[in-house]
């Protein structure tokens, strides 16, 4: 099972960098994120990556400034970095796995 956590992860995080990058072109060229990854279709991508954990196109807040996977629970929560330990702040590259989302921060923060 670990191998399997450990390759969809790396699956994760390599869809992610596309849309990093495709965000990225995007708001250099328009002064602001897309509103929509779909917005980044087909100038900037040719599809959006599709979540390694439910087979579905990544999700994106523009308002949280996130793209996230739905994780091994494959519940979308909304883009939810509540830890399942309610002790713990959320650290995005300690807690990233762990929280009930995997969340990648585009404009460099979180919940």
């Amino acid at each position: 099972m670990k191998k399997v956590f450990i390759g969809l992860g790396i699956l994760s995080l390599l869809g992610v960098a596309g849309v990093f990058v495709a965000c990225n072109a995007y708001r250099q060229a328009e002064g602001r994120l897309p509103d929509s990854l779909a917005a980044l279709v087909p100038g900037y991508m040719d599809a959006i990556p599709v979540d390694p954990y439910d087979g579905k196109p990544f999700r994106y807040a523009p308002a949280k400034g996130i793209v996230y996977s739905v994780g091994l629970d494959l519940t979308d929560s909304g883009g939810s970095t509540k830890l399942p330990e309610r002790t713990k702040r959320y650290i995005p590259d300690k807690h990233r796995w762990e929280a009930e989302d995997v969340v990648f921060e585009i404009n460099g923060h979180a919940e």
